[in-house]
């Protein structure tokens, strides 16, 4: 198969539905019509059919770090190719829909090799490049309790990818849904407090507290202690559940609704945590929760359109799940 202006698009195409070089390398690869000094820019497939280019350096070529992204994986990466290896910089694009965005930063990096840039220079300067195009305006300033809550919800998220990997269709509420996590009839709300003596969480709707019709509803409660040097930030738990993910698109998708479009942003990045523990508790009849029922008209009394208001957990350890408990309600929402 000729690889004369073969677009790198249509060379995925082709991928997925097959077609390779009769003779490529030891994974199925079509061969792009630039060279570099140790062989062919070659396109080929991820795992799960995401589009990757292959950049060839030299074996003992010492290559510095160029910078991942939770839309695009960098790695070194060798394979043999008649009989010997040869070393790769291997870019993977994580989200189908930027295929198109990834197809023309593998073109503008030819570009520049063909132009005779060194490979791995060319890779660097291409990136920074197109980085610097979609950066937007300044970022705004992410409030501490976004943060929080949003490492919360990753945990909790890994927890279930570790049962499914199809997990991330669970997770509701940055689309707007009334819980955080929902399968079936079993709905979870996810509550981050970041001061292991804080027992109290705030419910900022009267309806929060319910559970899904004829369904049960649970309450996870995230204590994490904030640490300099802890091993929990945004960036690090967005690129684990990505990889632990069947469909990395649909989290980063998810992710863009709750404002985090750019997951590296060092705004959502200026908190680190340590885990402390995590209590899941039974929201049912007798938890402490304000509900529509509450109220004798079964909804707030009138002139009054919103309800924020603060639980203390501390009342509500009879409440407490047992770890037993915890797993199969893992288990049911992670499908």
């Amino acid at each position: 198969m000729s690889s004369e202006a073969l677009s790198p698009e249509l060379a995925w195409r082709r991928l997925r539905s097959g077609s390779q070089e009769a003779q490529g390398i030891s994974i199925p690869t079509i061969a792009a019509d630039t060279k570099t000094l140790e062989g062919a820019v070659r396109h080929a497939l991820g795992s799960h059919g995401e589009a990757r280019l292959l950049v060839p350096v030299g074996m003992h070529e010492r290559i510095k770090a160029l910078g991942e992204s939770p839309a695009l994986r960098v790695s070194d990466s060798t394979y043999h190719q008649d009989g010997r290896p040869v070393r790769f910089i291997d870019l993977t694009c994580t989200v189908s829909e930027l295929d198109s965005v990834f197809a023309e930063v593998g073109e503008e990096l030819m570009k520049r090799i063909r132009g005779g840039s060194p490979a791995q220079d060319s890779v660097r300067s291409t990136l920074s490049d197109f980085r610097a195009l979609l950066v937007d305006a300044p970022s705004k300033q992410i409030g501490d309790a976004e943060i929080t809550g949003l490492v919360g919800e990753l945990l909790v998220l890994g927890r279930l990818l570790n049962l499914n990997q199809a997990a991330a269709e669970a997770w509701r509420g940055p689309g707007g849904e009334r819980h955080d996590f929902r399968r079936a009839g079993h709905a979870l709300e996810v509550k981050t407090t970041s001061r292991k003596s804080d027992l109290t969480v705030e419910v900022s709707a009267i309806d929060q507290l319910v559970p899904p019709n004829g369904g049960t509803l649970h309450l996870a409660h995230v204590i994490l202690e904030r640490d300099a040097n802890g091993p929990l930030n945004v960036e690090g738990l967005v690129r684990k559940v990505l990889d632990m993910a069947s469909d990395s698109a649909a989290i980063t998708k998810l992710l863009g609704l709750l404002g985090c479009n750019d997951p590296g942003d060092e705004n959502w990045n200026r908190l680190r945590f340590s885990e402390e523990e995590v209590t899941f508790y039974g929201v049912v009849e007798g938890f402490p929760r304000i509900v529509p029922g509450t109220f004798s008209a079964g909804c707030l009394p009138t002139g009054v359109t919103k309800l924020k208001y603060t639980i203390d957990l501390a009342q509500a350890t009879s409440f407490a799940l047992s770890e037993k408990v915890v797993d199969e309600l893992l288990r049911r929402i992670a499908g």
